[in-house]
């Protein structure tokens, strides 16, 4: 059979199959046939950038040789389906010569561009397979690989060529939310952005608790979330939001949310439920749920109501909207943990009373076991708390196998809080390396950086034997979020005049890892908030509660940025205007515990510093709320407290959430910290003394030697002596 009759064949079998289908739906009306579209053929779009993945900053490639992988993350073992990645990038050539950027997926090349012109635009979209990736990530490499085109013995260093690669870098693809059949994988396949769904009510303190931990447990695991509810009947929407398919326009629910722009106040709980209908296509959309009974009952009257208008305009359209609310929009009741679609969208369902034991099963150690789409969790506990070692692969893909000409990177990043229990403090980088020799048998360069400051550096050998290297950690370099750099550099090997240079392989093997030890917490943030990862309170305004979708965004952020543990945290509500007495470490939001005296306090429109007047009027300031470190007896903690009865939510930096790091004193606004001071060394003097390198011997040399040519000199005088005196006869000595 030629092309030509396979397609024709093709497309009379997909046009009979079509007629059979239509006919069935075309009986349920045009609303009828959209649901059931929607019920039979349902795909999830995702979209995730260099920008949602920390990397905000536009990306230099320059050189004669340079290589870097970015690694995107998708669900696991689900096929995926339309994948294609965007390549957003320009290019410089001011020097000239043969430029060529080639660009792989998952190791294998898929584009290789000769660049002829001064400047350029590089983007380009790659097809990506449509194979399940195991691992969870599809990865980019890219190679930018720029020489001097004249055949002499001259420098071909080419410092003018450079390729700048934009955060706007983006893999696209859609899947079936059917494949997702576990909570794990459910918990993969969550988007970059999470939207936490509550009901929006005044909340118990059951429900407020659980909240906070799930929504903290996320960013942990890299998410921005963002905390939402119901919209209600006189709640205003904007129409810019919502795209209703014509198909659905004669239901006078959709008719009245389809003006496309302005405002619109919704009259009937037919109008919510509408707008749950469309998912993607509307502005209401869930992505963790917390099974509350408010939130439960909401959604099913607004979903009740648009379908007794739907079967008031056609009984078949209503059967196919049952039918499709069925599949599609599935509450599971009497679950700890459940995978349920809201509209379509897979999402994760979390009873409203166990939050703790869903925070502690979604961490990386327990994770992989949850593989139901239901789960009951009547207990569950950090096991892994005292490790004294975590390997660097649990904070990204770090190990593996790289060829190297010139220079190349791999980095992963980390926050404190994750790693520091029982008082342990990172210590020192183990890196287990190995390195082929390149034709001339020059040794390459592996360089340490941690916080983008080297640390160590040394030649392997290159025999391609394992070889570990031990680098220490100084304590003053630690942060709240910690970026570790292996970067390999090669001189390339060019034995004769023209021979053209090869890149050889180096590895990270998998057995790479941060070592553990006992260190010293400060009274700062970093020290505060590394006793806080290890257990302690959460001490919360019973205000908070009246307003949950107000105050619970900023609630996740401080309690994110403070490093606070929710699996190990106790929370603690109190009365307004009450100081509760606490116990161990704490995290105190619009409540002043007894026993603490903090510095900075809102009063009269001004924030006061305790006898030193006012220090800033904030008047006309809005949503600012101060951190501070506060002690009472041998307990430490936090007290953030705000302006105005609400808390700011910090915006996400570089595609994370900001963390508190140095500093015992912090201003925080809507657009992050604002201002960070440390009272207690103001200058810096302690730190730049606490980091000199130099040993006691180095740093104290005169004082030595002053000392040891004293003792020099007595015991030089007393020998003196002794042997006068034996001289004269004296026999006593």
């Amino acid at each position: 059979m030629t092309v030509q009759n396979y397609s024709r064949t093709l497309l009379a079998c997909s046009a009979a199959l079509f007629l059979a289908i239509v006919p069935a739906r075309a009986a349920s009306g045009p609303a009828g046939s959209q649901f059931a579209a929607w019920r039979e053929q349902p795909l999830i779009s995702r979209s995730i950038s260099l920008a949602q993945l920390a990397t905000s900053q536009t990306i230099v490639l320059k050189g004669r040789n340079s290589t870097q992988e970015f690694f995107f993350p998708v669900p696991a073992g689900i096929p995926l389906q339309n994948a294609e990645l965007h390549f957003a990038g320009h290019y410089l050539r001011g020097d000239g010569g043969r430029t060529n950027l080639l660009l792989a997926i998952d190791g294998t090349p898929i584009s290789s561009r000769k660049l002829d012109s001064d400047a350029g635009d590089a983007s380009q979209a790659l097809a990506v397979g449509n194979t399940p990736r195991r691992n969870g990530f599809v990865q980019l490499r890219v190679n930018w690989a720029s020489q001097l085109s004249e055949q002499i013995c001259s420098n071909e260093q080419t410092p003018g060529n450079v390729l700048n690669i934009v955060p706007d870098t983006a893999l696209r693809y859609q899947f079936n939310p059917d494949a997702i059949t576990t909570v794990a994988s459910a918990w993969q396949a969550l988007p970059p952005r999470v939207t936490l769904l509550v009901s929006g009510a005044a909340m118990s303190r059951e429900s407020y608790d659980s909240t906070w931990r799930i929504g903290v447990q996320l960013q942990q695991g890299g998410k921005k979330v963002q905390v939402a509810s119901l919209p209600k009947v006189g709640s205003s929407i904007d129409l810019a939001t919502v795209r209703v398919p014509d198909t659905l326009k004669g239901i006078p629910a959709f008719a009245s949310i389809s003006k496309g722009s302005g405002y619109y106040t919704l009259q009937n709980e037919a109008e919510v439920g509408a707008l749950l209908a469309l998912g993607e296509l509307g502005p209401v959309h869930a992505d963790v749920l917390l099974d509350e009974p408010a939130l439960r009952q909401a959604i099913k009257e607004a979903l009740d109501a648009l379908e007794a208008q739907i079967r008031a305009a056609s009984a078949d359209a209503a059967e196919q909207f049952t039918l499709w609310r069925n599949k599609r929009f599935a509450l599971p009741a009497g679950q700890d943990v459940a995978v349920t679609q809201f509209a379509g969208q897979p999402a994760i369902l979390i009873a409203a009373d166990k939050g703790r034991q869903a925070a502690t099963l979604l961490t990386p150690p327990w994770q992989a076991l949850a593989r139901n789409l239901k789960l009951t969790v009547p207990v569950a506990s950090d096991a892994m708390a005292e490790a004294r070692g975590t390997l660097l692969d649990e904070f990204g893909p770090l190990s593996g196998s790289m060829d190297v000409l010139a220079q190349s990177e791999r980095q992963v990043s980390f926050e404190l809080h994750r790693l520091a229990g029982a008082g342990q403090l990172p210590q020192k980088l183990v890196l287990d390396l190995s390195a082929a020799p390149n034709a001339s048998k020059e040794k390459p360069v592996v360089s340490v950086l941690f916080n983008d400051m080297l640390i160590g550096a040394s030649h392997l050998q290159t025999s391609g034997t394992i070889q570990r290297i031990e680098v220490a950690i100084p304590p003053y370099l630690l942060q709240s979020r910690n970026t570790v750099t292996i970067r390999f550099t090669r001189q390339p090997s060019v034995p004769h005049c023209h021979d053209i240079p090869a890149a050889y392989p180096v590895s990270i093997l998998p057995s790479s890892h941060i070592r553990l030890g006992k260190g010293e917490l400060g009274d700062d943030f970093l020290g505060v908030s590394t006793r806080l990862s290890n257990g302690g309170t959460l001490l919360m305004s019973e205000a908070l509660l009246a307003s949950p979708r107000d105050s619970l965004p900023g609630l996740i952020n401080i309690a994110f940025a403070a490093g606070i543990s929710p699996q190990r945290t106790i929370s603690q509500f109190a009365a307004a205007g009450q100081r509760p007495a606490v116990n161990g470490n704490f995290l105190a939001v619009g409540v002043i515990p007894a026993g603490t005296n903090p510095v900075a306090q809102f009063k009269g429109g001004q924030l006061l510093l305790s006898n030193q007047g006012p220090l800033l009027d904030v008047a006309e300031l809005q949503d600012v709320a101060i951190a501070e470190v506060v002690s009472s007896g041998t307990q430490a903690g936090i007290i953030y407290h705000g302006s105005k009865q609400s808390l700011p939510a910090l915006p996400a930096m570089a595609g994370r959430m900001p963390l508190l790091g140095k500093g015992n004193l912090a201003a925080i606004g809507p657009e992050g910290i604002l201002l960070t001071i440390d009272r207690n060394d103001p200058t810096g003097e302690k730190l730049a003394r606490d980091a000199n390198p130099q040993s006691i011997w180095d740093r104290y040399w005169w004082a030595w030697s002053t000392l040891i040519g004293i003792i020099v000199l007595a015991l030089l005088a007393a020998r003196i002596t002794q042997v006068r005196r034996r001289n004269k006869g004296d026999t006593q000595l």
